[in-house]
């Protein structure tokens, strides 16, 4: 990720440039010994200069994704978080992990902006040499899957579905067995609720009371409120509008909710 910022790049090339400075001080006070010395020695300076580079941007690109990211799920505000952080996919390594993930972070910002053509343009199928890594598989279905679902392509979002829930089982560790394993009861449950079904949600509500991030809050909760309005539960329904309304921020989700709300009064 530590060429996805400007502050990133300019602090690594900063390290190099003074690294080659250091190089060039050397061969001006070496040069009456014998050349292989400033040579090694500047080989030395280059390489320690280019990791310390390196360090230092992946610490600086880390800080500012972190900080990116607080605007999209601390401060709701998927706007101002694709606004910082869209050109930063495209500058990161085609092939590398870090751009799929990049990938993965922006795809969250347009989903909760309600830009699901955006959000699926902004993912990166993992390539095949990837396709054991659990983790960044199951990433990519769960997003592919939130963003079907936001454009109602149920067939896709089916076949998908069973992919993750395969990927659920296959897995060996048991953390992200469970993370994966949430996701899928998620969309498998919002999938119902958009084709009109009525489900039992005990299970979703005891993840909603364990859950500590606003945006899978914001999910259940939607899922919540369609669940009651196909079973004509307008009371219960108008309790989880009303929660998405007030914490929703700037997201998707409370602007639909206070619609919703206002055709109900």
């Amino acid at each position: 990720m530590y060429l996805g910022f400007k502050k990133s790049r300019a602090a690594m090339i900063a390290i190099i440039v003074f690294s080659v400075i250091l190089c060039v001080l050397v061969w001006i006070r070496d040069r009456e010994l014998e050349v292989y010395i400033p040579i090694l020695a500047s080989a030395f300076l280059l390489a320690i200069g280019y990791l310390t580079g390196r360090l230092v941007a992946n610490l600086v690109a880390t800080s500012e994704t972190t900080r990116a990211l607080g605007l999209l799920h601390m401060e709701l505000d998927p706007q101002a978080f694709i606004d910082k952080y869209k050109s930063v996919p495209d500058r990161v390594p085609e092939k590398s992990r870090d751009r799929i993930i990049a990938g993965f972070y922006l795809a969250d910002g347009y989903d909760a902006l309600g830009d699901f053509t955006a959000a699926l343009d902004a993912l990166r199928r993992p390539s095949d040499d990837r396709k054991n890594d659990d983790a960044l598989m199951g990433t990519y279905y769960s997003s592919l899957i939130r963003s079907e679902l936001g454009l109602s392509d149920f067939e896709n979002a089916e076949k998908h579905l069973a992919l993750l829930d395969r990927l659920t089982i296959q897995t060996p560790k048991k953390d992200l067995t469970a993370h994966l394993r949430a996701n899928h009861n998620l969309y498998s449950a919002l999938l119902a609720v958009m084709k009109g079904e009525v489900i039992d949600t005990a299970a979703l509500k005891k993840a909603f009371e364990k859950t500590e991030y606003e945006m899978r809050r914001l999910e259940l909760l939607n899922v919540f409120a369609l669940n009651d309005k196909n079973r004509g539960a307008v009371n219960s329904e108008k309790e989880s509008l009303n929660l998405l309304a007030e914490h929703g921020g700037k997201t998707r989700y409370a602007e639909a909710a206070r619609k919703r709300l206002e055709s109900l009064n």
